[in-house]
Parts: structure tokens; C-alpha cells; sequence
């Protein structure tokens, strides 16, 4: 995982972001195993320019994204903004929600609405603990592949 929100991508410009992917990918080629890069923000266009730069990189096998911060949309704003980005990219996505640092919280039934899309493949649900959505219904869980 390179370019995760704690920190890490937050406070790098784009130049040192680029650096951290291009060697992150060596490493990965090198050592055999995919890699996830963090890409999302709350500038929806931001979010698919960043994806489609990695495009260009060997070796990314997602991109993480965020739910939105700062600008907190509706949970319907929230879906509409995975399944735009997630149309308008090639690397698979994995939704990042993690309400403590965005203010906005991704509920289950968005969480396994956007699970049926074939551009998302995953979520790091990082709530701070194992809460009701969390923990509700795990056979509705939509696996692929």
C-alpha cells in the first residue's frame, strides 16, 4: 500500500507522491506482489486524474478511495462519486471509509450496492471498531472472481 490518508499522502506534493508510486512499483515487481496506491481525495475529477496517472504505472494493481472529506456529500453524493470514478477508470477500486478523518460515514446498504459494481473489488472499512453495519448480515457480502 503506498499513499494512504494518514499522513502520508496528505502532506507530500505531487512530485514526491509520483516518487513514492515509482519505487513502491520496483519494490512490488521485484518482490512479485500487486500494489494498491492511494488516489482518492474530495475533488471528484482530482480523484480520476490521480487513478489515471496510474494507469501509467507498472505493477498498480487498485487504487484506494476515500470517502470524500471536507466537503461531506450525501451518502447518495458518496455512491455517485465511487460509481463515476470507478466508470471512468481502469484499475479496480477499493473504498476506503473511514468516518473519523472524512466526517462522513458509508452505510451498509451503500457499501453493498457498490460491492455489485465491476470496477470495485474491495473496502478497508477502518470505523474504529467492529460496529452494526460492520458485523450485519455477512452473508450479503457479494463476492467475485
Amino acid at each position: 500500500m503506498a499513499l494512504g490518508t494518514t499522513a502520508e499522502a496528505g502532506t507530500l506534493g505531487p512530485q514526491e507522491r509520483r516518487d513514492v508510486v515509482r519505487v513502491c512499483s520496483k519494490v512490488c515487481r521485484e518482490h512479485g506482489v500487486p500494489l494498491l496506491v492511494g488516489a482518492g481525495s474530495n475533488d471528484t475529477a482530482g480523484t480520476v486524474g490521480a487513478i489515471e496517472e496510474l494507469e501509467q504505472v507498472d505493477g498498480v494493481a487498485g487504487a484506494l478511495v476515500v470517502v470524500p472529506y471536507y466537503t461531506r456529500p450525501s451518502e447518495a453524493g458518496v455512491v455517485a462519486l465511487f460509481e463515476h470514478v470507478a466508470e471512468r477508470t481502469t484499475p479496480p477500486l477499493v473504498l476506503y471509509n473511514v468516518p473519523y478523518r472524512t466526517g462522513r460515514y458509508l452505510g451498509w446498504e451503500s457499501i453493498v450496492s457498490l460491492a455489485e459494481h465491476p470496477g470495485i473489488v474491495g473496502i478497508k472499512q477502518a470505523v474504529g471498531t467492529v460496529d452494526t453495519d460492520t458485523s450485519r448480515r455477512p452473508s450479503a457480502v457479494v463476492t467475485r472472481r
